[in-house]
């Protein structure tokens, strides 16, 4: 099955795990950007090669925890914090997604990580937003910018309150909201303020946490749940998010490496992925960090199938999934992308199963 040439979004990624390794390896040695990875006499030794960094930021499926995983976002980060770098990667990634046939794609970030070189949070969603809205229209990619706050500060915290201000300001691009970060405060209390912000809500939970936290996440208004995986633990709270339309963002390949739970094989063979779709749950298939663990959707969705031996109908729905689920304020606009990935991505599956779209129309109402 051709993977690549299927219509695609991916709304589970983070802008700060796509940076291209070439780029960071090259604003470092220009820049000489030092972290607590190496020194400045290693950047004048020529040290820092795409070998170098590599073993640094790219994740590994023998890794301890989501905390060794989250250490390539020291590097990343470091190579995002001025406006030259900043447009930079957001451009580089808007790019790659068209690249990989990605035609709606949700960049998330926390505005609060970018801010050592003297821009506020302000000035940074500016420039990030206009640069995606330019990178969109240049490659032809739907763009939406979710916004994180960072569950490591207390919702009142000043990081917190100058990235929940972002919110009631408009830009040339959409946004949303979400959580990052390793989990100290609850959904629960940031509800105060996420319920005076009007914008889609997406929220981490079921990863490292687990069922318990994705009702959680249901109950604070999340429309989309980032990962998902551990729903499976409650029945209860997967006929929720079953009745509630809730649609997870699957991201398999990140759920092996960050290893924070070890409820799922390394192999993916117990992936629930076909288990929520056969419940009647709405799934998408992401990369989360492309770059960190290197994958495409393509590439995701080729590795499932193969796990888990989806079917063509599978694919079909999944892909579906992401273009209806995806946070476009623009509903006509939004429903003419949908339709034109469908019409494209039916036509190619239907070379494995030529009552595709009948088996669709089939399968669907188990979703109403």
């Amino acid at each position: 099955m051709n993977f690549e040439e299927l219509y695609k979004t991916d709304l589970h990624c983070h802008l700060d795990g796509s940076n291209l390794l070439s780029t960071c390896v090259e604003i470092i040695n220009q820049q000489k950007i030092v972290t607590k990875h190496w020194s400045l006499s290693d950047i004048e030794q020529n040290k820092i090669t795409a070998e170098f960094l590599g073993h640094i930021v790219h994740a590994r499926t023998d890794m301890k925890d989501l905390l060794e995983y989250l250490r390539a976002f020291d590097v990343t980060c470091a190579c995002m914090q001025t406006e030259e770098n900043l447009v930079r990667v957001v451009t580089e990634t808007i790019q790659q997604a068209s690249i990989q046939n990605i035609l709606h794609l949700e960049l998330r970030y926390a505005p609060s990580l970018h801010t050592q070189n003297n821009l506020s949070q302000h000035q940074v969603q500016q420039i990030v937003s206009q640069a995606a809205h330019n990178a969109s229209v240049k490659y032809n990619v739907s763009v939406t910018i979710i916004i994180c706050t960072m569950k490591l500060f207390s919702p009142s915290s000043p990081e917190n309150t100058e990235t929940f201000s972002l919110y009631k300001n408009t830009y040339p691009v959409p946004i949303a909201y979400d959580q990052a970060g390793p989990k100290l405060f609850q959904f629960s209390d940031f509800k105060e303020q996420i319920e005076q912000i009007n914008v889609p809500i997406t929220l981490h939970a079921g990863e490292s946490s687990g069922a318990e936290a994705v009702r959680q996440a249901v109950n604070v208004g999340a429309l989309r749940i980032g990962h998902g995986v551990r729903s499976q633990e409650s029945v209860e709270v997967m006929r929720l998010i079953k009745e509630q339309k809730t649609v997870l963002e699957m991201c398999p390949t990140s759920n092996t490496q960050t290893n924070v739970f070890g409820r799922i094989s390394k192999t993916l063979e117990d992936y629930p992925l076909k288990k929520y779709l056969d419940f009647g749950i709405r799934v998408t298939v992401n990369t989360d960090n492309p770059m960190i663990s290197q994958c495409t959707v393509a590439s995701e969705l080729k590795l499932l199938t193969e796990k888990l031996h989806l079917e063509p109908v599978d694919i079909l729905l999944i892909l579906n999934f992401g273009f209806d689920a995806a946070f476009n304020p623009n509903a006509e606009e939004k429903e003419k992308l949908r339709l034109k990935a469908f019409k494209w991505n039916a036509k190619c599956l239907s070379k494995y199963d030529l009552q595709i779209e009948d088996k669709f129309h089939d399968r669907m109402k188990l979703f109403k």
